[in-house]
């Protein structure tokens, strides 16, 4: 009977490491599987914030070549408008050269009229 006790005794010993044993090796399974977990959280965060990151800056830059392009546009409305107003000066005055020789050949065909 005492031999029976003694390796009962060491089964339930084998036993109980056995489950202890288990129960570590879950242990170190579940840690594992937070730590990945949390990495691959950690990882996804990094790529989202990249990628907002990427978001602002590529905002940013095609809101820089707007205003760069709007002032580009300002500066060729500002030039056409002084070429208008060039080419309308230039206008009256043609305008006005015209007229006056027209008024000078007026005044000449009147003069040779009263000559003859």
């Amino acid at each position: 009977e005492a031999l029976a006790a003694l390796k009962a005794l060491k089964a339930l010993k084998a036993l109980k490491a056995l489950k202890a044993l288990k129960a570590l090796k879950a242990l170190k399974a579940l840690k594992a599987l937070t730590a990945l977990a949390a990495l691959t959280a950690l990882t996804a965060l990094t790529a989202l914030v990249a990628l907002a990151a990427l978001i602002a800056l590529t905002a940013l830059t095609a809101l820089t070549a707007l205003i760069a392009a709007l002032t580009a546009l300002t500066a060729l409305i500002a030039a056409l408008v002084a070429a208008l107003a060039t080419a309308f000066v230039t206008g009256l005055a043609v305008i006005g050269l015209a007229t006056a020789f027209v008024a000078a050949l007026t005044i000449a065909f009147i003069a040779l009229k009263i000559q003859f």
